[in-house]
């Protein structure tokens, strides 16, 4: 039974026949309780639950943060708006390049090339980099991309880019061309604009997206279908 507290309660009972509706696709009586909007049936596992609060606050993302293959670990510093490299034995230095190339710099992502992608909110773009020698290979998205937060490579080189400003996911190829976009709903279909914050592709090529809209992790097929998270 679902329940909030006592500043915000939501408590449900469901007893009745009529605290249910007959589902206007089944093929048999299959029925779906009768809901308020603070509340979601999940018919797919058959559990009823609270819908998340909406954030009241904004939230500022995580500074970005990659590693490399040689395990080096590259971290956004945000005071500086810089990027700083650490070592494996702990030692941590700035990353040499343009000193006016970012203007808020935020999520990190490193391809198989070793190339670093840099998600500049401040710019509205994506910058690559040659870690090695700090020189900028290409800088795309623009006028594309509103607020560019976080960033997520796949291992065909697809980038899908978290624009939070615009609520949706940007997706380019492998040669930095805009695919489209698409915005993170999940299954249970909150009528509000999300707030795509953070992002990272998993092993089978499914999406993780951080909704900073309402506190929720979203999961995305690789054709970009809402999938149930694990419980």
């Amino acid at each position: 039974m679902p329940a909030r507290d006592a500043n915000n309660a939501t408590w449900y009972d469901l007893r009745y026949a009529e605290d249910f509706t007959p589902r206007a696709d089944a093929l048999d009586d299959a029925s779906s309780p009768c809901l308020d909007a603070s509340l979601h049936f999940d018919d797919m596992q058959h559990v009823l639950e609270l819908r998340p609060e909406p954030m009241s606050v904004e939230t500022e993302p995580l500074p970005g943060r990659a590693v490399d293959v040689d395990g080096k670990i590259y971290l956004v510093d945000a005071k500086t708006c810089t990027i700083r490299v650490r070592h494996c034995d702990g030692s941590e230095v700035p990353l040499l390049c343009d000193g006016d190339v970012f203007v808020s710099p935020a999520g990190l992502a490193i391809d198989l090339r070793g190339l670093l992608y840099v998600a500049d909110r401040g710019a509205r773009r994506v910058v690559v980099i040659k870690p090695d020698s700090g020189s900028v290979q290409n800088i795309f998205g623009i006028g594309e991309l509103s607020e560019p937060v976080d960033i997520a490579i796949t291992a065909n080189a697809q980038i899908y880019v978290a624009d939070r400003a615009a609520g949706s996911i940007v997706s380019f190829n492998a040669h930095h061309q805009c695919l489209g976009r698409f915005k993170p709903h999940n299954l249970e279909g909150i009528p509000v604009s999300p707030k795509p914050i953070a992002i990272m592709v998993e092993a089978d090529g499914s999406l993780l997206v951080a909704d900073a809209g309402y506190p929720r992790l979203l999961r995305f097929s690789r054709d970009r279908k809402p999938l149930t998270l694990w419980r």
